[in-house]
């Protein structure tokens, strides 16, 4: 379940991740428009990219931030080769190639320390900690969380600061101190709550739902992840109601309450299907999968381990 826990920057940080179908053919239409200046159609595709591709077709989003480099390059535009460098590495994150995405992340940061493009460096440090988190270094992962948040600090990025107690409180949890866990992540929460960041509180709600769940305490853990559902739900972001329902489940699945961890684990299912969010399907495959297994439904559980 944790790879949906960090907050991660792509470029604009907490932009949803799969926008309808019309609003992708308008960005590629201005992409394609030689009429419109240079920075407006690199910001069309780097958002059309982000929000239609790199989950659910990183292949495509990938060979599209190509483009979106060329170009840029073309016109010496370098916050935007950088920019597209660093979708390259989040690609490569999502396809679970870390040393890749380490090569692109550190390609983008070169480019940002250069033009001194301070958001954009406390991002590169972000990412790059992130596979660092992933690759179970957490003392270079912590290292370049806090580089991050300095940065984040001295230029008062409130919805960054926020993120990076998220992702400093998540090494904690996986080193078991939960307290320390806990602790950060009630500070991403108020930020959160300060700036009325929902997408974040959510994010907030379900990470504090999940340390509950790993300490035994699966009533608060329950409060927390409704708490994030209910949000989710609100304002409508499927990715984020996909991932409080398989929260949801996985607590259920704990308690022993197959038919819930059914329910809730297939309704989470669906939706990640529906945008196509392959990291989300994989969770809430696995969470079935479990489910199936404690309800002897072994034909449904092969199916489900064949998901992910």
């Amino acid at each position: 379940m944790k790879k949906l826990l960090i907050s991660f920057l792509i470029l604009f940080f907490a932009t949803p991740h799969l926008k309808p179908q019309t609003n992708l053919d308008s960005l590629w239409q201005i992409w394609n428009n030689p009429k419109i200046h240079d920075t407006t159609r690199l910001m069309a595709i780097h958002k059309m990219i982000n929000d239609g591709f790199l989950y659910s077709n990183p292949d495509s989003a990938f060979a599209l931030a190509q483009m979106e480099y060329n170009f840029a390059k073309q016109k010496n535009l370098k916050k935007h080769m950088a920019n597209a460098l660093n979708t390259q590495g989040l690609v490569f994150w999502v396809k679970s190639n870390y040393e890749q995405a380490l090569e692109y992340h550190f390609k983008s940061l070169k480019i940002r320390e250069e033009i001194n493009d301070k958001r954009g460096i406390a991002a590169s440090y972000n990412n790059i900690g992130l596979i660092y988190w992933n690759q179970g270094n957490y003392s270079k992962a912590l290292e370049y969380y806090f580089k991050s948040l300095k940065i984040r600090e001295e230029i008062n990025d409130k919805q960054g600061i926020a993120a990076s107690h998220n992702n400093i409180a998540i090494i904690h949890a996986d080193q078991g101190n939960y307290s320390k866990a806990l602790e950060y992540h009630f500070r991403s929460l108020k930020i959160r709550d300060e700036i009325n960041d929902k997408q974040g509180i959510v994010i907030s709600y379900n990470n504090i739902g999940f340390i509950y769940y790993n300490q035994g305490n699966y009533s608060k853990a329950l409060e927390y992840l409704n708490r994030g559902l209910k949000i989710s739900k609100e304002i409508e972001d499927q990715e984020l109601i996909s991932a409080s329902l398989n929260g949801i489940a996985q607590v259920y699945l704990k308690q022993k309450n197959y038919p819930k961890a059914k329910e809730y684990a297939t309704n989470s299912l669906q939706i990640a299907k529906e945008i196509g969010n392959t990291l989300q399907i994989k969770e809430a495959s696995q969470t079935l999968y479990e489910t199936y297994k404690h309800l002897k439904q072994y034909k449904d559980a092969l199916e489900m381990f064949e998901l992910y």
